[in-house]
């Protein structure tokens, strides 16, 4: 066991002598496509259920601790968020909330029937919008946690006496829909959870403190739902790492190694370059990689993956190979990033 643990510890301390960790940003595409040709769109929330439902829905109300006025504000809130979050993007020219319109839902919890296309198309081209976002569900549910009560008591302020806590867990679940009349398609239906605990003591007067804050932080999750959703339609940047070789078995290797610590990765790319065609096999098989990373820098995915299949294929280098993988799964990306950037 003892040499087994010696050999763990020595083979990673040799993979972290022998690489450099680098970071990179690179652009991801967004997990709805919307064609490049839509710029103005407008959002809607259509959660307020229909009138003729109330008997019901009182039901469902009275269960979830919420009401109509709480619905409404939440949805308000809702929507905000992703106007603002698509604002601030700038993906479209042009978002319009589109309060005037009154659209309601069969119920509350559930995705109601989809909107028939002549419906989209009115209200697309009354507004010259090219989408319609619609908050298709709000609802809220509200779980109260009290700790135990002793079974031998007299009288409800015994009770309320003996509840040293109380632990409340509200959901907020929003359904989000989709629609581009120019090609009668709903192209995204996807649901937001948003959770949050808070706990109060037993004074009755706390009690009742926590739930009229309930309304304010029911608000808040709602403008966090909208602005997730938003996350769906636009691509975003993320940080990633790669390793990169330090160790070639040529002096120049070291000094490569001084140059891209200090920055200077055109200078650590000529001598990578230059060794990529050495009579030493480890040598030339490491700097093929190098050049790949240096080429992923550069925006030149089809030449980095040129170079990496090089260091494997002819080389051997084993790291190679997971990282031709990275670098196809970025060129279909790339491609997606393409159609959605109408390119």
């Amino acid at each position: 066991m003892k040499n087994l643990i010696f050999f763990i510890l020595t083979a990673l301390l040799f993979s972290s002598c022998r690489t450099n960790l680098l970071f990179i940003s690179v652009q991801k595409p967004a997990k709805v496509t919307m064609s490049n040709n839509v710029t103005k769109v407008g959002v809607i929330n259509r959660s307020i259920p229909n009138e003729e439902d109330k008997i019901q829905n009182a039901a469902h109300q009275v269960l979830a601790a919420q009401s109509f006025a709480m619905l409404k504000e939440g949805g308000k809130e809702g929507i905000r968020g992703l106007k603002d979050a698509l604002m601030e993007n700038k993906r479209f020219g042009q978002v319009l909330v589109l309060d005037s319109i009154k659209l309601k839902s069969a119920a509350i919890g559930i995705f109601p029937s989809a909107l028939s296309w002549d419906k989209v198309e009115s209200i697309c081209k009354t507004n010259k919008i090219d989408a319609l976002f619609v908050l298709e569900m709000f609802d809220t549910d509200l779980k109260v946690n009290p700790s135990s009560v002793p079974v031998n008591v007299t009288s409800p302020m015994q009770v309320v006496n003996s509840i040293q806590n109380i632990s409340m867990t509200t959901t907020v679940k929003t359904g989000w829909r989709i629609y581009v009349p120019s090609s009668r398609n709903m192209i995204d239906e996807y649901t937001v959870f948003q959770n949050a605990t808070s706990s109060s003591g037993a004074n009755p007067l706390i009690t009742v403190d926590a739930i009229l804050q309930r309304k304010e932080v029911i608000k808040k999750m709602a403008y966090d739902c909208g602005r997730i959703y938003s996350e769906r339609i636009l691509s975003e940047w993320v940080r990633v790492n790669r390793n990169y070789f330090i160790r070639g078995g040529t002096y120049e290797f070291k000094i490569a190694k001084r140059k891209a610590r200090a920055g200077n990765w055109d200078g650590a790319a000529e001598i990578w370059k230059k060794n990529t065609t050495s009579s030493k096999r480890k040598t030339a098989g490491r700097a093929n990689y190098n050049m790949a990373i240096i080429q992923e820098i550069n925006g030149n995915l089809d030449e980095a993956i040129k170079y990496a299949q090089k260091s494997y294929e002819d080389y051997g280098v084993r790291l190679a190979l997971q990282y031709i993988n990275i670098l196809k799964r970025r060129k279909n990306q790339e491609n997606l990033l393409e159609i959605q950037n109408g390119q």
